[in-house]
């Protein structure tokens, strides 16, 4: 008996996405997620017009455009006002669909989104990543640990360039320049 395999390609998921098109932020989110092919465009739920190319309609007549396309996923990458957000996201979930949602923090460089918990109240904290005291400490003895053996291994190797650069040419063997370090500390 012959077993015949088939390669069955993953589900494309059929995404509709609400802002607009022509934001930088917007377009950013649509590219990325739709370049990989894991994503079907269907088009743009617009927030700030009904026509042009992609744009199914307006934000407000989302349930419309869900029936019309049968999306699976609705990918929020504009802004909506409190009103629109709630009928976006409540209309989504009672047809089904995932909900996406980029952070307003998206185009800033550098900010990690975490959830925290402030006196009871769910809030999303951005922070810059930056190591904690523990874990500076752990570098710290493990930078020096490095050099340590490093140089240890390597002194037989350093000891003869000292010595052919010392016979070769005049001047110092180590060159020394001034740099700006950890916290603005000027060293040699």
């Amino acid at each position: 008996i012959i077993a015949r395999t088939e390669s069955i390609a993953p589900q494309r998921e059929r995404a509709i996405f609400v802002g607009n098109p022509a934001d930088p932020v917007g377009s950013s989110v649509y590219s990325r997620l739709t370049e990989t092919g894991e994503m079907s465009p269907l088009g743009w739920a617009s927030t700030v017009a009904t026509n042009g190319a992609g744009v199914l309609g307006r934000a407000d007549e989302i349930r419309e455009i869900l029936q019309a396309t049968h999306a699976d996923t609705v990918v929020l990458c504009g802004q909506l006002n409190h009103e629109d957000f709630q009928s976006v996201v409540s209309t989504c979930i009672a047809g089904g669909c995932r909900v996406l949602a980029v952070p307003r923090h998206e185009g800033f460089a550098a900010l990690r989104s975490g959830f925290v918990k402030q006196r009871g109240v769910r809030m999303v904290e951005l922070t810059v990543p930056a190591l904690r005291a523990q874990q500076l400490l752990i570098k710290r003895c493990v930078d020096i640990l490095g050099a340590v053996v490093g140089l240890t291994l390597l002194l037989p190797a350093f000891l003869m360039v000292a010595i052919a650069i010392r016979l070769d040419s005049p001047g110092p063997v180590f060159f020394s320049h001034e740099r700006v370090g950890f916290g603005g500390s000027v060293f040699r």
